[in-house]
């Protein structure tokens, strides 16, 4: 490694690779081997780390040559953190020691590791000054070089983060023990060289050297068996930035809109380019081949105009996805959503998990907040009774899901709810009918540890607790359900409380009320700090907290005399019935 660096400098990154992408295991193999090495009985034997593809591009006024780094910008930033490290960690000893010996020998090899890993000295006018030997893609490099100095830059990409991390990680295991360690300064010393010397000469790689950028690529896809896979973004980035190098105007622009893009984890990068894809087309994005499908779909042109459209839809678009990702409102802080409207569609995404309709959401946003309000409404109702309760497969919501996508954003202005709405109603009446619903309702939200479970009904009790005023107009209430958005409940915060007590104390035990203690009827919710009021009272007892609750449906307890089995029957019923108007899509 220590020749790669001091026989082919400069190294830089093209505009058309990906950011900094080792993640902390690969982070973690680094300075295993490291370790390993250290330790290994010498005589010195070398470790295997991979290969490395350059193009060899002339280049004026840069000792005549630059090195297009095609495959290793991974191997070979980790490395340039390890050595900037242990320069580090020889500033702290010669800081430190008393011995001038010491102090001389570190400033030395702090010279010597800057010129061999670094830095190189390059004539500029009168002057000779450091050059950077390896220089990062634009999305990094001005974090990458705060990282060697003192100044500090907070990360503010998914890349910065990842580079810190590194960063710290090897300084952490690999220098601090060392600095931290018993032992003279002079042992100290030798420890630092030794682990400069492991990276330096006991790692190794295949380095190959090319004039040819695709011959440079094959041999790419050949060596690539030790990085980090690339994702589709990152194919979709380099493909389009190589497709503009005829024209570097349009091409500045479209890697600032890839910087943006790629700001994310793989997995949420991959969730957006599944999700966008149906919400453009109108159709599912396959599981695998995903580079490929986007190639035909969006960049069979290849003029310059159509891929930056294509990619400014994709960086337009990422703002409202990641908000709708995290159950967040993706609509601007001028907002006039309600927060009931607005923890509805965290509800949505966070408590039921219906990731399958993000290209819905996606799309709405194109829509307006108005019907995109209507929007969540509908598919929250539709969500807890298909699939939470009945257990439906979601599998035939996807056809009319893409459909009412690809409508919405060919005519946003005109385009009514009512369209998915009709849709969603003819699903429910095959496959989640009321007979359905109403039986597994009960069988389902049944008390448990389960975290789930609990979840789902306190979601379920509270949002019968936000339509109950409508539902309470029996025959003049009118569809679609008009919740009460006045009281927002927090569903992680709300409490589950047994009206027959959860822990009777024996002797006082109702043998038909300890067979239902834990079905849906015999639950309310309540607030912590009620809850913890009551405790594990009878219901006599428990009645005058009840009356007091600002929950309508515990309050509505007060009512009942008593607390057997025929008043739970009663309950369930109620539950039941206002069920089936609530989640409803008729």
């Amino acid at each position: 490694m220590g020749e790669v660096f001091r026989n082919h400098y400069p190294f830089f990154v093209p505009k058309y690779q990906r950011g900094y992408a080792w993640e902390a295991e690969e982070v973690a193999d680094f300075i295993n081997d490291v370790k390993s090495l250290i330790v290994r009985a010498k005589p010195r034997s070398p470790h295997f780390m991979g290969g490395m593809v350059n193009v060899y591009i002339p280049f004026a006024n840069s000792v005549s040559r630059r090195h297009e780094v095609v495959d290793g910008q991974q191997r070979m930033a980790t490395v340039s953190l390890a050595m900037s490290n242990i320069m580090s960690g020889l500033s702290n000893l010669a800081s430190r020691s008393t011995d001038p010996a010491i102090s001389g020998a570190c400033a030395a090899k702090r010279v010597e590791i800057r010129e061999a890993f670094l830095d190189y000295k390059e004539t500029q006018g009168a002057n000779r000054v450091y050059v950077p030997k390896l220089q990062l893609s634009r999305r990094d490099e001005f974090f990458f070089r705060t990282l060697f100095s003192d100044t500090t830059a907070a990360p503010s990409r998914e890349s910065h983060r990842r580079l810190q991390y590194a960063y710290e990680a090897i300084n952490r295991e690999l220098v601090e023990p060392i600095i931290g360690g018993a032992g003279t300064d002079t042992d100290i010393f030798e420890a630092l060289v030794e682990l400069y010397k492991t990276i330096s000469e006991d790692c190794v790689v295949i380095h190959v050297v090319s004039q040819n950028r695709s011959e440079a690529y094959r041999l790419f896809s050949v060596l690539n068996d030790r990085g980090r896979n690339l994702t589709d973004g990152d194919l979709l980035r380099a493909l389009t930035l190589e497709l503009l190098e005829s024209d570097p105007v349009v091409q500045d622009t479209v890697e600032h809109l890839w910087d943006d893009i790629l700001d994310g984890t793989a997995e949420e990068i991959t969730k957006y380019l599944k999700a966008f894809f149906p919400s453009v087309t109108g159709r599912r994005a396959p599981n695998n081949h995903l580079f490929d499908t986007y190639q035909k779909e969006f960049l069979h042109t290849r003029t310059a105009a159509s891929i930056r459209d294509f990619v400014s839809a994709l960086a337009d678009n990422k703002p409202a996805f990641f908000a709708i990702l995290q159950g967040e409102w993706p609509f601007s802080s001028a907002s006039t959503a309600t927060a009931w409207d607005r923890d509805r569609l965290h509800r949505l995404v966070n408590v039921l998990r219906h990731e399958a309709a993000h290209p819905l959401l996606l799309s709405a946003v194109k829509i307006g907040e108005a019907k995109f309000t209507q929007d969540v409404r509908l598919l929250e109702r539709l969500v807890f009774r298909y699939i939470t309760i009945v257990g439906a497969h979601p599998s035939p919501l996807y056809g009319p899901y893409y459909a009412e996508a690809k409508r919405m954003r060919d005519r946003p202005r005109t385009y009514q709810v009512r369209s998915l709405h009709n849709q969603l109603a003819a699903l429910i009446a095959a496959r989640a009918p009321d007979h359905s619903f109403g039986t597994n309702l009960v069988a389902k939200l049944e008390y448990s540890d389960n975290t789930v479970r609990k979840r789902e009904i306190r979601h379920f009790l509270s949002t019968l607790e936000s339509y109950r005023r409508w539902y309470e107009r029996g025959p003049r209430r009118r569809y679609p359900p008009t919740p009460d958005t006045m009281t927002v409940f927090d569903v992680a915060a709300i409490t589950l409380e047994h009206i027959y007590p959860d822990n009777t104390p024996a002797g006082h035990q109702d043998s038909a009320m300890e067979l239902v203690k834990h079905c849906l009827a015999n639950l309310t919710i309540m607030a912590a700090s009620d809850n913890s009021v009551i405790g594990n009272a009878n219901f006599a007892a428990k009645k005058a907290e009840f009356a007091r609750s600002g929950v309508g449906l515990t309050r509505r307890l007060d009512s009942f005399a008593n607390w057997t089995t025929a008043e739970f029957q009663t309950r369930e019923n109620e539950l039941v019935q206002m069920a089936l108007a609530v989640f409803n899509i008729p």
